[in-house]
């Protein structure tokens, strides 16, 4: 579902192999299905990372695809396993269990994995209807980032210069990123419930806080080096207005620093 993305796939640039990040939500097509439309076998697949286990980012029917089809490691944040303990999730939970390949991670930390350089950090996100520090993992994997659901400015802070300035290898090149809205003041313009509205400023992405971002010199290396961008999990009404408005606004503020990155919305 274009500008609402919640599933990546990353193709390793040396090998034959192929990285997801999270697992999609298309309801009338398989997640194997989705994987043989772009030429890919569940065989080439040697890492899945889940950026947290809510439906849309991990359905039932894609965990036990990768449980029982895919045999590669599974990494999920340890918070966000403790924390995910409602009913919608048990069969989830025990699919992963039962696969012996769940590698359960730490807050925040960086590995290698087979072929791939794989770093994370922790953002706040309901699990059980309560945020959450750590229920949703930013995931770095090689030269790509995807923010799964996550507020922006939680991700972009001098602590995690380290998550977007690897030590080794390339820099990175491509950025999904959460942002669900505008802006604060535009947020309370909308007509959505008020305990929704809330939800969205403390565990989603916010367009101004990603052009912030952008002007701040700690991470004008990082946009300099950067290709490719992606917002996703747009949830403003008029989602195709609102995404040539995203654009709009990104676009500006790189004509001004002099990026050259791209965005993207259906890749």
């Amino acid at each position: 579902m274009p500008y609402a993305s919640s599933g990546f796939v990353i193709k390793h640039d040396l090998e034959n192999e192929y990285a997801l990040v999270d697992l999609g939500n298309a309801p009338d097509v398989s997640l194997e299905e989705q994987l043989k439309g772009w030429g890919i076998s569940l065989e080439n697949i040697s890492l899945v990372a889940l950026t947290h286990l809510h439906s849309d980012h991990a359905p039932p029917a894609g965990i036990r695809t990768i449980t029982e089809s895919a045999d590669c490691p599974i990494l999920l944040s340890q918070t966000g396993w403790e924390h995910q303990g409602d009913e919608r999730v048990v069969e989830m939970k025990s699919l992963l269990e039962k696969s012996g390949r769940m590698e359960l991670l730490d807050s925040a930390g960086e590995m290698e994995c087979g072929n791939w350089s794989v770093s994370w950090r922790p953002l706040t996100h309901a699990v059980t209807g309560q945020p959450v520090f750590g229920g949703n993992t930013a995931f770095r994997i090689n030269t790509v980032i995807v923010s799964g659901d996550g507020p922006i400015w939680e991700l972009f802070t001098e602590d995690n210069k380290p998550f977007f300035y690897p030590a080794q290898g390339d820099p990175v090149r491509t950025m999904a990123v959460n942002i669900a809205h505008l802006s604060l003041e535009d947020l309370k313009l909308q007509d959505y419930p008020e305990e929704r509205k809330k939800r969205w400023r403390e565990e989603h992405g916010l367009l101004e806080d990603l052009l912030k971002t952008m002007v701040d010199p700690q991470f004008n290396d990082f946009y300099m080096n950067l290709k490719t961008l992606i917002p996703t999990h747009i949830r403003r009404r008029m989602r195709e207005e609102s995404a040539i408005l995203y654009k709009n606004e990104i676009d500006k503020i790189c004509a001004e620093q002099g990026f050259g990155l791209k965005v993207v919305f259906d890749v």
